[in-house]
């Protein structure tokens, strides 16, 4: 019995290199190619990273093209609606209707405010539509300043008509307006 060392295996030294198989007679001999390519071509991961990374910069510069415009004015309409629409109610802090506490008015004229502005915020409304939202305001104010015995009634009107339009920009996934703007206290039930 032998003695197997430990440099050895059970078939021989582990660091022996297998030998090419011997050619086969009458072929021409074959060239070995030392880099792994088959067929003598190369394949490189690099450049499949490389060429992967310029796909994926060359996807994204093609859809920033493409949204780029709506954006834009998706951004348009919101900044008027915050900047031109919303802050017309405050108009409405200069009236104050008899019998009413101050505190409720100017609680619902705020409520108001956040109203206009998620409706507006949405980017559904077109500019011409919040152009005409802004002229609705602008007029209730003048009216309230006119009468302010009516102030209330024609907050609840503006309320109303700005609450109806709320629901139909109303974008999938966020929370009802009735539930995110509850109807002040002070507004009498809408009509109807």
């Amino acid at each position: 019995m032998s003695m197997i060392t430990p440099s050895e295996g059970r078939n021989g030294p582990l660091h022996q290199t297998p030998k090419p198989s011997p050619p086969i007679p009458g072929s021409p001999p074959r060239a070995v190619d030392l880099r792994g390519g088959r067929g003598g071509r190369e394949y490189s991961g690099r450049r499949f990273v490389i060429l992967s990374g310029v796909g994926v910069v060359l996807l994204w510069a093609l859809l920033f093209l493409i949204f780029r415009p709506g954006l834009d004015r998706f951004k348009e309409r919101t900044e008027f609606g915050r900047k031109e629409v919303a802050p017309t109610v405050f108009e409405l802090r200069k009236v104050q209707p008899p019998g009413v506490d101050s505190r409720a008015w100017d609680e619902a004229v705020q409520a108001t405010y956040g109203l206009l502005a998620t409706t507006t915020a949405s980017g559904e409304l077109p500019i011409e539509e919040q152009t005409a939202l802004r002229d609705q305001v602008k007029a209730v104010a003048a009216r309230a300043g006119e009468h302010p015995e009516n102030a209330v009634a024609e907050l609840a009107a503006l309320w109303d008509s700005v609450a109806a339009r709320a629901r139909q920009a109303h974008r999938p996934g966020e929370p009802d307006v009735d539930r995110r703007h509850p109807r002040p206290s002070l507004l009498p039930p809408p009509k109807g």
